[in-house]
């Protein structure tokens, strides 16, 4: 702790004058202050708000603005005969934002999706840490785990169905870690149609279905 009193030379420390000058100059522009507020809202990403965060985002390389799918998402596009597609003044040419909106994310959500990117671009790729970060990213959210599925492919399991956002963040290439030069697919399982035994929070007998061993697309998100 710093100590003005401590700096004031010997032959003024008798004068009660001076040194009440000295202490109330030094309160007035004692920086302690402005550098914890420095160190609370930017510096320490664990408390940081608002720009602080953003600061931390161009560091890190991610921003809290992501493209998701839109609830207003059309499939159909103006196509030719034949093409299986719709007609003049029907549909719009094909455009790859199509069906998608940005939304922002929050301090609290921007944040976790900093440390999870950050963890990512330093952690090792085996799958105890690849577990790790994503059951973090999903946390509350219900089981996760990952398999191999093909040569240099992964699959990450979801036993809960994701947000718009967090599918997102999911098929994000940059995001998920894993080994260089790996593919990988996300599968939610449909919890109210499969098949599972008492505490998996899927389906009893003669009401799911096992989970077929070729996939229906519809569960996979690429």
């Amino acid at each position: 702790m710093f100590d003005i009193d401590e700096t004031i030379l010997s032959q003024y420390s008798a004068s009660p004058r001076i040194k009440a000058l000295l202490r109330g100059f030094n309160k007035l522009i004692d920086p302690k202050a402005d550098i914890k507020l420095f160190y609370d809202k930017v510096f320490n990403i664990l408390t940081a708000e608002g720009a602080g965060l953003d600061v931390w985002g161009n560091i890190i390389g991610i921003g809290r603005n992501i493209k998701v799918k839109s609830k207003a998402r059309t499939d159909k596009f103006f196509g030719f005969e034949n093409s299986e597609q719709d007609p003049f003044d029907v549909s719009p040419f094909y455009s790859e934002n199509a069906g998608s909106e940005i939304i922002t994310l929050a301090d609290n959500a921007y944040r976790e999706l900093l440390l999870i990117k950050a963890a990512a671009n330093i952690a090792a790729t085996n799958a105890e840490t690849m577990t790790e970060l994503l059951e973090r990213l999903y946390a509350g959210r219900g089981s996760f785990y990952i398999l191999e599925v093909g040569v240099m492919k992964l699959r990450y399991i979801f036993e809960f169905y994701l947000e718009p956002f967090e599918e997102a963040l999911a098929s994000r290439r940059d995001l998920p870690p894993k080994p260089a030069g790996v593919t990988y697919e996300l599968l939610q399982i449909k919890t109210d149609e499969t098949f599972g035994f008492e505490g998996s929070g899927m389906q009893g007998f003669d009401n799911g279905v096992f989970s077929p061993y070729d996939i229906d697309d519809s569960y996979i998100i690429y």
